[in-house]
C-alpha cells in the first residue's frame, strides 16, 4: 500500500517573514553592486570614457544619458547604482529585459515593496538562463520552503531547468523535500521536471540519511500504489537510484566473483540470475531499501538453483541501517534444488533501534564462504515482505 506517513503539509510564513530575508539574501550578492572594471567589458566605444580609475556616480551617468539617450550598458549600470529609480529601472527594462543585473534589481525593488509576485518572474528568469548564479534558486527555494508554491506554479513549462535547480537548493536554503513536493509534483505533471533529476536528488538524499524525506520524494515519482518491497518480482528494469534492487557490480565484470542480473525463464518472465565463478563474491549480491517501522514481518519467494557449490550457500538477510554490520535476521542457507523451483521465507521482528529503513539483500551465507566463492547459478522470482499483525 501507498504510505504516506512521511507527508507532512507545510504552514504559510508570515509575509513579512518570508520577504525580509529573501532581500537581504539577494542583497548581498555581489552583482547588485556595480564593479567597473566588468562595466567597462560590457560598454561600448560611447561608455568608454566613463571607465575611470573609480565607480561611476549616478550623477555622471546621468549626464552621459543625457547626450546619448537610448544607450543600453549606461542604463544597465544606473540601474544598478540607483535601484528605487522607478524611471530608470524601467528604461533599463525595456532595453535590456534579460541582462542578469536587470533582472536581479527588478527582483529585489518588488520584494522590497512586498510584491512577491512581481519579484518572481526576474527570479525564474535568473535561475532558467543565468545557471551560474547560485543565490535566485537559492531565494525561490526559500519561498517553497514557506509554502509559497503557488507563486512558482504559472512558470511551469515543460522542459524548464529552473524547477530541477531549486529542488537542488532546498537544502541549502533550510526547507526539507517535504515542503517541496507540491512543486515537485506539479512540475512532474506539466513535464518541467525530468524524472532522473528527481531520481538523482532521491539517491542524495539516501546518501544524507535522510530517510523520510527520500522516501516521500520516491511516492512521487509513482502514480500506483507500492509494495513495501518494491519490483519483487524482478519484471522490470532495476531503476539506478531510489528504493529499488541495488545490484553490486565490481568492476572488471570479467574478474567478478558472481554476476547478477535479471533474466527471462519461461512463462515467469523475468526472474533474478546469480552466477557464481570460482571467485571471492563481493558482497552483497543485490540489495534493496525498504521504509518500515518496527514490528514483525515476513519475507518469502521461490528459487531454483543449478550445480550449486557454496558452502554455507546463499541466504536472504535483514540489516539495520543504524548498524549495517548486524543482522537482523536471515533466512536458512539454501540447498540446492537440482532445477526445480521451491519456496523459502522467514519471519523476523525489526526492533525500533533500526529506524525507518531496513536492508534486504542476497549474500553467500558467511564471510569465509564469500571469500572462497563458489560455482553455480541460481534463480529467484515473487519476493514479497508483508507485515505481519503483532
Amino acid at each position: 500500500m501507498l504510505r504516506t506517513g512521511a507527508l507532512r503539509d507545510v504552514a504559510p510564513f508570515p509575509l513579512i517573514a518570508v520577504v525580509v530575508p529573501i532581500v537581504a539574501l539577494l542583497l548581498i550578492w555581489p552583482v547588485v553592486y556595480v564593479n567597473v572594471a566588468r562595466g567597462c567589458v560590457v560598454g561600448d566605444t560611447h561608455y568608454l570614457p566613463l571607465c575611470t580609475t573609480t565607480d561611476p556616480q549616478p550623477s555622471a551617468l546621468r549626464e552621459h544619458l543625457a547626450a546619448n539617450p537610448g544607450e543600453t550598458p549606461a542604463y544597465v549600470e544606473l540601474a544598478g547604482l540607483a535601484p528605487t529609480s522607478t524611471t530608470t529601472l524601467a528604461a533599463a527594462q525595456r532595453l535590456a529585459p534579460t541582462h542578469p543585473k536587470i533582472l536581479l534589481t527588478s527582483a529585489v525593488v518588488a520584494l522590497q515593496r512586498g510584491d512577491l509576485k512581481a519579484g518572481i518572474a526576474p527570479l525564474i528568469d535568473l535561475t532558467e538562463y543565468h545557471r551560474d548564479n547560485y543565490t535566485p534558486p537559492v531565494v525561490l527555494a526559500r519561498l517553497v520552503a514557506a509554502g509559497r508554491t503557488d507563486l512558482l506554479v504559472p512558470y511551469l513549462r515543460p522542459g524548464s531547468i529552473w524547477p530541477a535547480s531549486v529542488l537542488t537548493a532546498m537544502r541549502q536554503a533550510g526547507g526539507s523535500t517535504n515542503s517541496a513536493l507540491p512543486l515537485i509534483t506539479k512540475a512532474l505533471a506539466a513535464k518541467a521536471l525530468d524524472r532522473t533529476a528527481v531520481s538523482a536528488y532521491v539517491e542524495q538524499l539516501k546518501a544524507d540519511r535522510a530517510w523520510g524525506d527520500a522516501y516521500a520524494l520516491w511516492l512521487t515519482l509513482h502514480t500506483q500504489p507500492l509494495p513495501i518491497l518494491y519490483n519483487g518480482s524482478f519484471d522490470e528494469p532495476f531503476l539506478s537510484e531510489g528504493f529499488d534492487w541495488e545490484v553490486n557490480a565490481p568492476t572488471p565484470i570479467g574478474r567478478a566473483g558472481a554476476v547478477v542480473d535479471r533474466v527471462g525463464y519461461e512463462a515467469r518472465g523475468a526472474t533474478l540470475n546469480v552466477k557464481l565463478a570460482g571467485r571471492s563474491i563481493a558482497t552483497p549480491l543485490i540489495r534493496q531499501y525498504v521504509f518500515i517501522s518496527n514490528g514483525r514481518y515476513r519475507l518469502k519467494g521461490e528459487y531454483r538453483t543449478r550445480r550449486l557449490r557454496l558452502e554455507p550457500s546463499l541466504v536472504w538477510t535483514i540489516r539495520c541501517t543504524s548498524d549495517i554490520g548486524v543482522i537482523v535476521s536471515r533466512s536458512e542457507p539454501l540447498p540446492d534444488t537440482d532445477t526445480l523451483w521451491q519456496p523459502f521465507g522467514f519471519e523476523f521482528a525489526l526492533p525500533a533501534t533500526c529506524g525507518p529503513v531496513a536492508i534486504v539483500q542476497l549474500e553467500p551465507g558467511s564471510n569465509a564462504a564469500a571469500v572462497a566463492g563458489g560455482s553455480g547459478e541460481a534463480w529467484f522470482d515473487a519476493l514479497t515482505l508483508e507485515r505481519l499483525a503483532n
